[in-house]
């Protein structure tokens, strides 16, 4: 049975009715951070906070073939193409280095515990992706975007996005991660969001839409810093600087 985007927060929000649960905090990464941000939508009394990482709210040009090619390598060849060619999408170079000798089993237990069927819908609705970015300005509720400093898969524009459309937002920076950053860093991933929490619940929370780097010491004092020089670009680039 086919399920598009907009099922999965009818789903969710009757998920939180059967727990009794009236108003939550919602994190989601990849495909469920744009989940995330389209219950925010839809159901903005139920969320006291968003999460959205390493996700998007439109394709460009590259992100559509990107998706595309993933879903042929799938369909083509099969599933654990598939998980082969994400692993170093979704993992730095350093982190694969690392890790080497687990990979073989994560890619097996990726291919094992997935559903073959759930992953092929998920690609569909993907490639019939209707964007949303027009619809970001409904939502109210604080909201912590992550970005991982080398996401190729939804890089730095589509995040941008999301920052100058939510008006109670802010942008944080994780430092020399790719897309799946919460595997590679869940130390400082977890105080970030923990951080976050703690700053609605105390009533601290400023959402100005400003841009933080989060440290890369699981063990700093500061859990981030605000962001000097332009965010958007990968190239270090002072803004007075003028060509000519």
């Amino acid at each position: 049975m086919f399920v598009d985007f907009d099922e999965n927060p009818q789903i969710l929000a009757s998920l939180l009715d059967h727990l009794h649960v009236e108003q939550t905090y919602l994190g989601g990464v990849s495909f469920g951070g744009i989940i995330v941000l389209r219950f925010g939508i839809l159901y903005p009394e139920r969320v006291k906070g968003l999460i959205p990482m390493s996700c998007f709210t439109q394709m460009d040009a590259q992100l559509y073939k990107i998706g595309g090619n993933l879903y042929t390598g799938m369909v083509n060849v099969g599933f654990e193409y598939l998980v082969s060619l994400l692993i170093p999408i979704n993992f730095s170079s350093r982190w694969m280095a690392e890790n080497q000798e687990s990979i073989p089993l994560l890619e097996r237990n990726a291919a094992s515990y997935n559903d073959l069927y759930g992953i092929q819908n998920l690609m569909e609705s993907i490639r019939d992706f209707k964007p949303f970015t027009h619809e970001l300005c409904k939502i109210a509720c604080p909201t912590l975007i992550l970005n991982g400093e080398f996401d190729c898969l939804t890089p730095r524009w589509a995040h941008e996005l999301l920052r100058i459309h939510i008006s109670n937002s802010r942008l944080m920076l994780m430092q020399h991660v790719c897309h799946a950053f919460t595997i590679e860093i869940p130390e400082i991933t977890c105080r970030v969001i923990a951080d976050f929490v703690d700053q609605v619940e105390s009533g601290k929370w400023v959402g100005d839409k400003s841009v933080w780097v989060a440290t890369d010491d699981p063990e700093a004092d500061e859990i981030a810093l605000p962001c000097q020089g332009d965010h958007t670009r990968n190239i270090p680039f002072f803004k007075s600087y003028r060509a000519g």
